[in-house]
């Protein structure tokens, strides 16, 4: 399903929680979606950290 702007995320999932705040999460090896260990302030900062978590999955790292 595509976003408001049109266009789909192509790793993991953000969500404006209650609070304002964004919560990032992320497919995990078991397929479980696990949230990010904090909330962000703004979607821009969850999108970043996505993006680090992916490259570090793709790694081998995380």
């Amino acid at each position: 399903m595509a976003n408001s702007k049109g266009r789909r995320r192509q790793f993991g999932a953000i969500r404006r929680l209650k609070s304002g705040r964004y919560q990032a999460r992320y497919p995990g090896p078991d397929g479980v979606m696990p949230p990010a260990p904090f909330t962000f302030e703004t979607m821009a900062d969850a999108d970043d950290w996505l993006a680090e978590k992916h490259s570090e999955i793709r790694r081998g790292v995380a």
